[in-house]
């Protein structure tokens, strides 16, 4: 999963590489692997949560081994992206701690096998590090036992300096920036208790980890606001317009009555969100609602609207901005799919999922035509893709496309 930009260099979202709130779990560790129990035990408990029912629980009950940790590997091309995960220290978690004594309780693994992002404490609490050496740590923090604790490495496009945020009860107290300049592809996520003083046999609690391509923050235990809500048609088709005061990811119901029956969705989280029906009945009211959830699970459901169908689908003018027309299409040979690269005497389209895998490879000269196919020949599912369309002139646009049946 990679992360698309558009033509101006903002970032086009694509999604959640994962979230666990270790609520579901149907088989031991839920995915995650055990990196190594030697040190002590882990187990699912109801013990202390953040938000559900459940957190995981590392017990280090050995005084001559340093490692209880669960890891999980992370997808291809995960790269530059957000994690966040909290932490919960119960009482007596910091008794017998010397001034050199030192825990890790998350590290973030990079294909060339190095540890570029490493949580550690050290000296009994009172800095930590969020970086492969001790120099970028960050000072003058005591941290209190009883208490659940979010931290957010937020990596910067591309990476360079990156931003760590720390919150407690839902307030942020330490914000500051580190080094991950030579950071390449994330691949694998560890938690737990590890590089350890072996002499230490601490307990801590984890839960609510999630790595996307967004800031996310802390939990929130409130569901999104759905604002501005519109819909514009034109011919037989309608396009919904609407915005989220936190990132979400939405799905459209639509039908003649309250019962709905068709739906449409996003596919990627975003703030402002524009989704489209087509082939729509000239002379029928429809109804409609959105459904917004966001990254922790929570999701709120607007009133019922309504819009009406008063005309029949104009013949398409194409303007030199337009750049995938028609756009939604119902693609075939007969009815292709086109992308245009305005003044270019030739141009390149690479078409994606939202996930950000490569689906299609198109060249030609100022406008290109595509059936809906893969690079294999099969036809397409229908849905959202991207498209990024690069003319010989040097000009670069990103958008998003949707095939419908």
């Amino acid at each position: 999963m990679s992360a698309v930009k558009s033509s101006n260099g903002a970032r086009v979202l694509l999604g959640v590489v994962f979230r666990d709130n270790f609520e579901n779990w149907t088989v031991q560790f839920g995915g995650w692997y055990s990196g190594n129990q030697a040190a002590g035990a882990i187990g699912i408990t109801t013990e202390q949560k953040q938000l559900g029912n459940n957190s995981v629980k590392f017990m280090d009950t050995s005084p001559t081994l340093d490692d209880c940790y669960l890891l999980k590997n992370l997808p291809d091309s995960c790269y530059q992206y957000d994690a966040r995960f909290y932490f919960y220290f119960p009482a007596g978690f910091f008794n017998g701690w010397g001034i050199n004594d030192k825990i890790s309780l998350l590290r973030i693994n990079d294909t060339k096998g190095n540890r570029y992002v490493v949580f550690s404490l050290r000296s009994s609490g009172a800095v930590f590090q969020v970086n492969k050496t001790w120099a970028g740590a960050y000072p003058g923090i005591t941290w209190q036992e009883g208490k659940w604790y979010c931290l957010e490495v937020r990596a910067p496009q591309p990476a360079s300096t990156a931003t760590v945020k720390c919150w407690l009860d839902g307030t942020e107290f330490a914000s500051f920036n580190t080094d991950l300049s030579d950071v390449v592809s994330w691949n694998q996520m560890q938690c737990g208790l590890m590089d350890a003083t072996v002499a230490l046999t601490p307990t801590v609690y984890i839960d609510e980890l999630a790595v996307a391509d967004f800031y996310i923050g802390p939990v929130s235990n409130v569901a999104p606001v759905i604002s501005d809500i519109a819909a514009a048609v034109s011919g037989t088709l309608a396009t919904i317009t609407f915005n989220t005061d936190v990132t979400a990811i939405s799905a459209l119901d639509y039908g003649v009555s309250t019962g709905y029956g068709d739906t449409v969705t996003e596919g990627y989280y975003a703030l402002n969100h524009s989704m489209t029906i087509p082939g729509l009945t000239t002379g029928q009211a429809y109804h409609y609602r959105v459904r917004c959830t966001n990254i922790d699970g929570l999701e709120t459901v607007s009133p019922d609207k309504t819009f009406t169908v008063t005309g029949t689908e104009p013949l398409p003018q194409v303007s030199p901005e337009v750049h995938a027309y028609p756009n939604p299409c119902k693609v075939s040979a007969s009815n292709p799919m086109k992308f245009r690269a305005a003044g270019a005497a030739s141009s390149e389209v690479n078409i994606y999922t939202v996930t950000g895998r490569l689906v299609r490879k198109l060249s030609g000269g100022e406008e290109i035509s595509w059936d809906g196919r893969n690079q294999d020949g099969e036809k397409l599912a229908r849905g959202i893709y991207i498209y990024k369309i690069r003319g010989s002139n040097g000009d670069s646009v990103t958008g998003k496309l949707a095939l419908t049946k």
